[in-house]
């Protein structure tokens, strides 16, 4: 049926089926890319910043821990108690504010249970670390350094650890969409790649039934002029 269509016609087939099989490899390929950039962005949008953050938390709460002892040391000095009043008081806005960044930009992905437990133990240390604070303004040492010993640094264990597994949980997770991404990423590499040889081989392989196609009618028509030319009358194309 193929070759009694004309050359007009065997054409057009043969570029219509070349240009579906270019859509396909490029609708394969944005297949592919919207996959593996969804995990990318995931990775550097929420997980990256996500352990980022936490460790800037962890950083915060270390310097409130040198404010409180400086505070409990230098209960007898007004100045030095304002300061490092002062001191905590910011440390404590920045890490409540890392805190809510962190719970935005982690909405619905980490392990809630896990980082409740650490938002929890921030607050219970800072609100033992009201308490001292309390008594070093009112100058009673005495007071100030039974709460740290007895409330401030247990609770500030606590919450060292509570932070450490939720940063465990996250650089894990991070870990494990990283090598998924560079999964997808191979794996979208040799679908392109085998894609790309499918399409090239169905092209060449068409290219090839085309030529034929065409040049089959031709090669009878000029073995019939030839024929013709020497007297064969009675010859015809097939």
């Amino acid at each position: 049926m193929f070759a009694n269509l004309s050359i007009a016609r065997k054409l057009a087939i043969g570029f219509t089926a070349i240009a579906l099989l270019a859509a396909l490899i490029g609708a394969f390929g944005l297949q592919r890319m919207s996959t593996l950039n969804a995990q990318i962005v995931e990775v550097q949008d929420r997980w990256m910043p996500a352990v980022i953050i936490l460790g800037n938390v962890r950083s915060q709460l270390g310097d409130y821990r040198i404010f409180e002892v400086g505070l409990i040391q230098n209960y007898d000095k007004p100045d030095m108690v304002a300061d490092f009043d002062r001191r905590m008081a910011a440390a404590q806005t920045t890490t409540q504010e890392s805190l809510a960044e962190y719970r935005r930009t982690m909405e619905g992905l980490d392990d809630r249970a896990l980082a409740q437990a650490a938002f929890d133990a921030v607050e219970f240390y800072f609100e033992a670390s009201r308490r001292l604070i309390g008594h070093a303004r009112d100058g009673d040492q005495a007071a100030a350094q039974g709460v740290s010993d007895a409330d401030s640094r247990p609770r500030r264990r606590a919450m060292a650890q509570a932070l450490e597994e939720l940063i465990a949980s996250n650089t894990a997770q991070l870990d494990e969409r990283s090598m998924a991404a560079n999964a997808a990423y191979r794996r979208a590499f040799i679908g392109m790649v085998v894609a790309i040889v499918l399409v090239l081989g169905g092209g060449f392989a068409l290219a090839v039934l085309i030529s034929r196609a065409i040049a089959r009618p031709l090669t009878e028509a000029v073995a019939l002029a030839e024929a013709v030319s020497r007297g064969e009358l009675d010859r015809r194309i097939e």
